[in-house]
């Protein structure tokens, strides 16, 4: 019986404002069209613009250390990708040590504390903003 109301419901409610199920009806004149995609893209840009904000802030401050012989590919999923009692065996990486490495946020307002960061090039580079037009690195892998 649920089921049935619950349909029941939902057609109603699709008869009632068709437009807002379809992206071909709209409301309001071509500059100011108002659409269901059209309010997710504008909620996404405004969270998505937020984030980028909040990231811009923090970025001289996190700090970023490459893989090295202390700190190596086993080490670093043992570390930063599991916890609790899981356990990671068998782990592999193919590439750079300068392209594979931590970072830690140091309190900066960073929204993640730390983790893992993989990059084309040199992790320490990886920190932007990205003013460098030709920055690049050679990793011989």
């Amino acid at each position: 019986m649920k089921k049935i109301i619950t349909i029941s419901y939902t057609l109603i409610v699709f008869l009632l404002f068709p437009s807002f199920f379809s992206n071909a009806q709209s409301i309001g004149s071509d500059n100011n069209t108002i659409t269901p995609k059209r309010e997710i893209n504008t909620l996404y840009s405004k969270m998505n613009t937020k984030v980028n904000k909040e990231l811009l802030k923090s970025q001289s401050t996190i700090q970023i250390t490459a893989s090295s012989n202390t700190l190596t590919p086993s080490n670093i999923v043992q570390n930063y990708l599991i916890s609790g009692c899981l356990q990671a065996s068998n782990v592999s990486f193919s590439g750079s040590n300068n392209a594979l490495g931590i970072f830690n946020s140091n309190g900066s307002g960073f929204p993640l504390i730390d983790g893992i960061i993989l990059s084309t090039g040199n992790v320490t580079n990886a920190v932007g903003p990205n003013s460098f037009s030709n920055k690049t690195t050679q990793l011989n892998t």
